[in-house]
């Protein structure tokens, strides 16, 4: 395998080739010459950064935004002390339904069940009952957090709103309808 230094010395090969072409170029094609120095000196800027990850392994590390900074996630918790994580009321229940939530975000479509259990085992390494994790689903689509695509498979956030489902309103004899049309009925007909 290779080491970070290896690689920095290859990103230096290919900066001083570029900063080579552009010295050779600049007074025969001066557009040229500009990319290749604008080619160097994102190299440099590569090579500066592993340069100082090598140095410091840590300081390279994402820094939360304002966004994430309070976030209760669990799967956004790895990074605290753990005897910060202790003090945290966190529970099992709760780190599983984010692994789940995590996963239909990662698929962006409805997954079924086996393919709940194929993903939490791959990514998360955990082994799910298919009743437990029937139950575990139901409630997350109790909490609108989850909703029912069809038989077993599940797609992310609240179920969507169709017409077909929405009130209907009546004025008198009158029906009126989502798509704005008013429907006579006479008193003895059912809705």
């Amino acid at each position: 395998m290779e080491s970070i230094s290896d690689f920095i010395k290859f990103l230096k090969s290919r900066q001083s080739f570029h900063a080579r072409k552009s010295r050779n170029l600049a007074k025969v094609n001066p557009d040229a010459a500009g990319k290749h120095e604008q080619t160097s000196s994102n190299h440099a800027a590569i090579i500066s950064w592993f340069e100082s990850y090598q140095e410091n392994p840590s300081s390279s590390q994402k820094s939360p935004t304002d966004e994430d900074l309070f976030s209760l996630n669990p799967l956004d918790m790895q990074d605290l002390p753990d005897d910060l994580s202790e003090e945290l009321s966190v529970s099992q229940s709760d780190t599983e339904d984010a692994q789940i939530l995590e996963l239909l975000k990662i698929a962006n479509r409805s997954l079924d069940l086996n393919e709940l259990l194929i993903g939490c085992f791959r990514k998360y390494n955990v082994k799910h009952k298919r009743n437990l994790l029937t139950a575990r689903i139901y409630r997350l689509v109790k909490r609108d957090l989850v909703h029912n695509v069809g038989k077993g498979k599940y797609a992310l956030g609240p179920e969507p709103i169709e017409e077909i489902n929405s009130p209907k309103l009546t004025i008198g004899s009158k029906l009126l309808v989502p798509s704005g049309e008013i429907m006579k009925f006479s008193d003895d007909s059912k809705l």
